[in-house]
């Protein structure tokens, strides 16, 4: 499904904040300034950064190849050789 990735660990703790507690103007204007985005589907990405929570991680492909992002480690999935 589709997933949430923000510029940064704030970012996406604020948008995930806004989300949680119904600021849907807050949420779209965070979009709309570059600072999340949704990624439609699971895309390939290269991990740039781990922790224990969430990673920051390159896009591979699609519209935004090129572009990092911050999500939760949990939506991470490792690719077999």
């Amino acid at each position: 499904g589709p997933l949430l990735l923000g510029t940064s660990e704030r970012s996406y703790d604020a948008a995930v904040k806004a989300l949680e507690i119904g600021d849907q103007i807050g949420y779209e204007r965070m979009i709309a300034q570059g600072e999340v985005w949704i990624e439609q589907e699971k895309a390939k990405a290269l991990v740039l950064e781990g922790g224990w929570t969430r990673v920051q991680v390159r896009i591979l492909e699609g519209d935004r190849i090129g572009e990092a992002g911050w999500l939760p480690v949990s939506e991470v999935q490792a690719s077999q050789p």
